[in-house]
C-alpha cells in the first residue's frame, strides 16, 4: 500500500476493511492504548484548500481601512463624523447576519452533492460581491452586496469539512497547525490591499488619473480581491477533487473521477449510499462542547467587538477621540497587527503554553482584552492633550502586541483527547479555527453530518457576529454624540464584557476531558 491519497478505485468497503493505511510515524490512541501510525496528509489538496481559507481574511479585512471614509463621503451620515459607527456597524453585522442564515444550508448541500461544487458557488460569489460592492455609489448598494457575499460564501464552515475528509485522528493536527500563519496573511495582505489600493486618485495621482477612479474610489481594491477569488476558482475546478460521495454521483456511478479523502471516510462508503439518517441538534452537543462552545461564543464576541472599534478609532478626528488617519495608515496598523498575530503565535505561543497550560493561558490571554479597552480610552485622552507624538505611537504599539497577546485565547482552546498526543509531542500552534474545528471534527455521529455539524457551528459565531459589530460602532457613536462618560462609555462596555468572559473561562476544566468513545 503506497502513502498517496486513497481514491475509491482502490478501496473495496467491507466489514474487515482496515481504516488506516500503513505509514511510519507512530501515534497512540489515548482512549484504548492501541498503537495507529500516522496517515501522509494529501499536500496537494490540502494546499488547494489553504488557498480557499487565505482567500476569507483578505475578503473580510480589505474594506476595514477604507469603510469608515467611504460610508462618510458617500454622505450617508448626513456630514456628521460621529454617526459614522452606525452605518459601519450595520454594515458589518449584516454580511455575517446574512452569513448566518445560510452557512448552515451550504453545509448540508456540501453533505449531499460535495463539497467541491459548494466551494466553487462561494469564491465565485464572493468574486462578484466584491465587484458589486467596488461599483456601489450609495449604503443601499454597499448593503446588498454585502448581503449578497453573505449568503452566497458557505465556505467559511465548509473547508474545514473538506479538511476533516482529508485528514483522520492521526494527522489532522499537522493540517489545522498551518491555518494560524495562513489566517495572519489573508489578514494582512488584505489590509493592505484595502489601505493601499483605496482611494488611487489621492494616492497615486500620476498613474489612475480616470474619473473612474474618482467616482468609484474603493473599486480597485475590491478589484483586486475578486481576481484573488477567481484565481481560487480556476485551481479549484481544475486541480481539486471532491473529498465526499456525492449523491449525484452515488445515483449515476458511470461519472468518472476520482473522490480523494482519508481512508476512515472512505471506508464509510457503503453506508454513505444508504438513506439519510437525520441527527438532532441534542445528539451533536455534549456537555463538554457546550462549556467549550460558551466560551468561543463569549470570545468571538469580545473580539469582533475589538475588532470593529479598532478601524473606526484611527478613522475618527481627535476631537471624536480617534486618531484621524487616512485609509493607507489604517490599513498599515491592521497589517502591523496581522503580523504580530502570526509572529507571536509561531515563535512563542507552544512555550508560552508548556509554561501555563491551556487553561491558565487562556484566562491570561483573554484577561488581555481588559487591558485593551482600558488602552484605548488613554490613547484617546493622551492624543487629545498632546496630539499625535510619540507617546501616542507606544500606546498604539503596545495596543497592537496587547491584541496579539489576547489571540492566544483562541489558540488555547482546549483539544479532544486524541488529539492531545500531537499538543504534548510537538508545539503546533492553534488558532480558534483550529481547536474548534477539531473538537467539531470529533463530535458528530458520523462523516455524513460533518457539514451540517461545522455549519452549526459556524451559524453561531456568525449570531455572535452580526451583534458585534454594530453593537461596537453604535456605542462608539451614542458614546460621542452624548457625551456618556466623556466619550468612553463603549470602552467601559467593552471592559465589563472582558470581564464576564473571563469569569465564564474560569469555569473551563483544568486538565483537557477525554474525547467520548464511539
Amino acid at each position: 500500500m503506497t502513502d498517496k491519497a486513497v481514491t475509491t478505485d482502490s478501496i473495496v468497503p467491507s466489514e474487515t476493511a482496515p481504516l488506516l493505511p500503513a505509514a511510519s510515524v507512530t501515534t497512540r490512541d489515548i482512549s484504548n492504548d492501541i498503537p495507529r501510525r500516522q496517515t501522509p496528509l494529501p499536500k496537494v489538496q490540502l494546499g488547494i484548500v489553504l488557498l480557499v481559507q487565505i482567500c476569507e481574511p483578505i475578503m473580510s479585512q480589505s474594506i476595514y481601512p477604507y469603510v469608515n471614509q467611504l460610508i462618510f463621503d458617500l454622505g450617508v451620515s448626513g456630514g456628521d463624523p460621529t454617526r459614522v459607527g452606525f452605518y459601519a456597524g450595520a454594515l458589518q453585522s449584516l454580511f455575517f447576519a446574512v452569513q448566518a442564515l445560510s452557512v448552515m444550508q451550504w453545509g448540508k448541500a456540501s453533505d449531499r452533492v460535495g463539497r467541491k461544487p459548494i466551494l466553487m458557488i462561494g469564491l465565485l460569489g464572493a468574486s462578484l460581491s466584491m465587484l458589486s460592492f467596488g461599483f456601489s455609489r450609495s449604503f443601499l448598494g454597499l448593503v446588498v452586496s454585502r448581503c449578497i457575499c453573505g449568503a452566497l460564501n458557505g465556505n467559511v464552515g465548509v473547508m474545514k469539512s473538506v479538511i476533516g475528509d482529508l485528514t483522520d485522528s492521526t494527522n489532522r493536527a499537522d493540517a489545522v497547525s498551518t491555518l494560524p500563519m495562513i489566517w495572519a496573511f489573508g489578514a494582512t495582505s488584505g489590509a493592505l490591499i484595502g489601505g493601499s489600493l483605496s482611494y488611487p486618485v489621492v494616492q497615486f495621482p500620476d498613474v489612475f488619473r480616470n474619473k473612474v477612479w474618482e467616482l468609484y474610489p474603493h473599486l480597485l481594491p475590491c478589484i483586486v480581491v475578486a481576481a484573488v477569488s477567481m484565481l481560487a476558482w480556476i485551481i479549484i475546478a481544475t486541480f481539486f477533487h471532491e473529498t465526499v460521495p456525492s449523491a449525484w454521483r452515488l445515483r449515476f456511478p458511470f461519472r468518472k473521477g476520482p473522490i480523494q479523502g482519508n481512508r476512515e471516510s472512505l471506508s464509510q462508503l457503503t453506508a454513505l449510499s444508504g438513506p439519510r439518517q437525520d441527527v438532532s441538534l441534542k445528539d451533536l452537543l455534549t456537555f463538554p462542547v457546550l462549556i467549550s462552545s460558551g466560551n468561543y461564543v463569549a470570545l468571538a464576541l469580545i473580539d469582533i467587538f475589538n475588532l470593529a472599534l479598532l478601524p473606526l478609532f484611527c478613522y475618527s478626528d481627535v476631537e471624536n477621540g480617534g486618531l484621524g488617519l487616512p485609509p493607507n495608515s489604517i490599513g498599515k496598523v491592521m497589517a502591523v497587527y496581522g503580523i504580530s498575530v502570526g509572529l507571536l503565535q509561531f515563535f512563542f505561543f507552544s512555550r508560552v503554553l508548556r509554561a501555563l497550560g491551556e487553561r491558565t493561558l487562556f484566562l491570561c490571554s483573554i484577561s488581555m482584552f481588559a487591558v485593551l479597552y482600558i488602552l484605548y480610552s488613554l490613547t484617546s485622552i493622551v492624543v487629545r492633550k498632546f496630539g499625535f507624538g510619540i507617546i501616542v505611537y507606544v500606546l498604539v504599539g503596545v495596543m497592537l502586541l496587547t491584541m496579539a497577546v489576547a489571540d492566544m485565547a483562541y489558540s488555547s482552546f482546549l483539544p479532544t483527547s486524541s488529539e492531545r498526543v500531537f499538543w504534548n509531542s510537538r508545539p503546533f500552534l492553534y488558532l480558534y479555527i483550529c481547536s474548534v474545528f477539531m473538537f467539531v471534527t470529533s463530535s458528530p455521529p458520523n462523516k455524513r453530518v460533518l457539514g451540517a455539524t461545522f455549519g452549526l457551528s459556524q451559524t453561531a459565531v456568525s449570531v455572535i457576529r452580526a451583534i458585534g459589530p454594530a453593537t461596537a460602532t453604535s456605542l462608539f457613536s451614542l458614546s460621542l454624540s452624548h457625551n456618556i462618560l466623556g466619550g468612553h462609555f463603549v470602552y467601559v462596555v467593552g471592559l465589563i464584557m472582558s470581564v464576564f468572559s473571563f469569569g465564564l473561562g474560569m469555569q473551563l476544566p483544568s486538565k483537557v476531558w477525554d474525547e467520548p468513545s464511539d
